[in-house]
This record gives structure tokens, C-alpha cells and sequence, in this order.
């Protein structure tokens, strides 16, 4: 789960922002310390910076016939991505995605192909 470009930055002022009860800790001990967690809560920290500049992320749940096991459906706003057999691959699937959509926004363009 790792975030690229402008949008990296971005985050890590706005995380840093939310830790800024802890002053005693410098800007690198914070941040090391959001990469020490488990990704599942990084996924929630994640979630919720995109949720404040409107990338909003979800998944869906989906259970086919009783013997077939639940599939994970990945979304943007709207828009479907794609589905995923696990809930961690579609979280994934969903952090890249929103990271290269939020840098767009940011005005970082992918270098041509």
C-alpha cells in the first residue's frame, strides 16, 4: 500500500496534521510509524485522506450460489473496478487506483507509454 508522487506528500501532511498532539515526536517518527502498521489499518487512515479530497472508496461484498465462496467488488465514487477473491487484493486494487486518481487531480500526469 504505498502512495506515489504528490499524493504521497499530501498524505503525509495530512496524517501529520492528525498527530500533531504528539509533539514530541518528530515528522520521520511519525510517519515510520504509520508504515509500521498493520495494513489493514493503513487502509483506514488511507481511506479516510481520500475521503477528504473527495476519492471515495469502497468494497462490496457478493456472495454467489452457497457452495461458492464471497468475491469482493472494488469501487471509486460510482465506478467499478473490478472483482477481487480477497478483501486485502481489492483493497489494494483500490489504494493504487485512487493514488493515481488523486495525483491527476494534483495535476501529475503518467509518463507516456
Amino acid at each position: 500500500m504505498e502512495l506515489t508522487e504528490r499524493c504521497k506528500e499530501e498524505f503525509e501532511l495530512y496524517y501529520l496534521e492528525l498527530a500533531k498532539e504528539k509533539k514530541a515526536l518528530s515528522h520521520y517518527a511519525i510517519i515510520k510509524g504509520f508504515n509500521s502498521l498493520l495494513d489493514s489499518f493503513k487502509y483506514g487512515k488511507l481511506v479516510d485522506y481520500f475521503d477528504t479530497n473527495g476519492v471515495f472508496l469502497s468494497i462490496e461484498t457478493t456472495y454467489g450460489e452457497t457452495e461458492k465462496p464471497p468475491y469482493f467488488r472494488a469501487f471509486i465514487g460510482r465506478e467499478y473496478l473490478k472483482s477481487y477473491k480477497t478483501r486485502t487484493e481489492a483493497r489494494n486494487a483500490l489504494i493504487i487506483a485512487a493514488n493515481k486518481k488523486r495525483n491527476l487531480q494534483l495535476g501529475v500526469f503518467p509518463p507516456p507509454e
